[in-house]
C-alpha cells in the first residue's frame, strides 16, 4: 500500500497527489492514535523543556523550561520564572533546614534588596558596587 502511495505521489495528476497526501496524513494520525492508546504517551514527541501530560496527550512546559543549573531551582517571582541557587545540602542531598529566627534577625532589619529570592540558610548582602546577592550563612 505504501508503494502505491509513493508511486502516486511521484507521478500522476495533482488530484492523485492530493489524495495520496491526504491518505498518508490519515495513516500518520491513525498510527499516533494507536501509539497513544497502547502506551499512554503524548500525540507527538515533546520538545526539550516540556513534558508529556499523559491525561491530555499534550506537551506541557516544565518550570523554567528545565534549564536551571544543577545547583539551582526554579521559582516564580513577580509572575516570572527565575532560576535561583538552592540552599546547602547534606551528604544525602537533602536541603539543610532553615536557621532559627534569632540567627537571621539582622537580615530582617530593612527593605530586602534581594526581593525575597534568598533561600533558607542564605542572607542578602549588598556589595560596594550596590549589587545585591544571596550568600550562605
Amino acid at each position: 500500500m505504501i508503494l502505491v502511495l509513493a508511486a502516486g505521489a511521484c507521478g500522476g495528476s495533482s488530484s492523485q497527489k492530493a489524495a495520496g497526501a491526504a491518505l498518508t496524513l490519515g495513516m500518520g494520525v491513525a498510527a499516533a492514535a494507536i501509539n497513544r492508546a497502547a502506551t499512554g504517551d503524548c500525540w507527538a514527541t515533546c520538545p526539550t523543556g516540556t513534558q508529556c501530560d499523559k491525561a491530555s496527550g499534550t506537551c506541557v512546559p516544565l518550570p523554567c523550561r528545565n534549564a536551571c543549573p544543577a545547583d539551582s531551582r526554579c521559582i516564580v517571582s513577580e509572575g516570572r520564572e527565575t532560576c535561583v541557587r538552592s540552599g546547602p545540602r547534606d551528604i544525602a542531598g537533602e536541603e539543610i533546614p532553615p536557621a532559627p529566627e534569632s540567627d537571621i534577625a539582622a537580615a530582617d532589619a530593612g527593605p530586602d534588596p534581594c526581593r525575597g529570592l534568598c533561600l533558607r540558610r542564605e542572607r542578602c548582602t549588598v556589595n560596594k558596587g550596590g549589587v545585591a546577592d544571596c550568600v550562605p550563612y
